[in-house]
């Protein structure tokens, strides 16, 4: 598993090697959090929305993005992510209700991140995190 820090930020790969014969895969803690400490150190740079792939297992537990999700959001920055079934109670009772699910369909996230992008763009941003 790779992430890239957008806009052309590094690659880091979060994943463990396993070795070839290896199924499945096992996430690299330090690399994930090593990947947030960058896209942190991006988003208070400026941005008009910050995208997580997804809200999975390490944030679910309290970690992973979790706070720079929460961070984001103090600051006005819309966020979009991907949540699966099996964290999609825990993503529920972290979001409070405030999340707005969007349908898996372009246009729709398109529309949205258009909205939210454009009325992202009047405000200013803090200077430190």
């Amino acid at each position: 598993m790779d992430l890239k820090v957008l806009p052309d930020g590094p690659v880091v790969r979060i994943s463990q090697y396993r070795g070839r014969g290896a199924r499945g895969c096992r996430l690299d803690t330090d690399a994930l959090e090593r990947a947030v400490g960058l896209v942190g150190a991006s988003l208070t740079r400026g941005c008009d929305v910050l995208i997580v792939n997804r809200f999975g297992k390490r944030e679910a537990e309290g970690g992973g993005f979790r706070e720079l999700i929460a961070r984001a959001l103090a600051w006005d920055v819309p966020v979009l992510t991907g949540v699966g079934a099996l964290n999609r109670d825990d993503f529920t009772a972290y979001s409070g209700g405030l999340a707005k699910e969007l349908l898996p369909m372009p246009d729709a996230v398109g529309h949205w991140l258009e909205t939210s992008a454009s009325a992202r763009c009047s405000r200013s941003w803090p200077r430190s995190m």
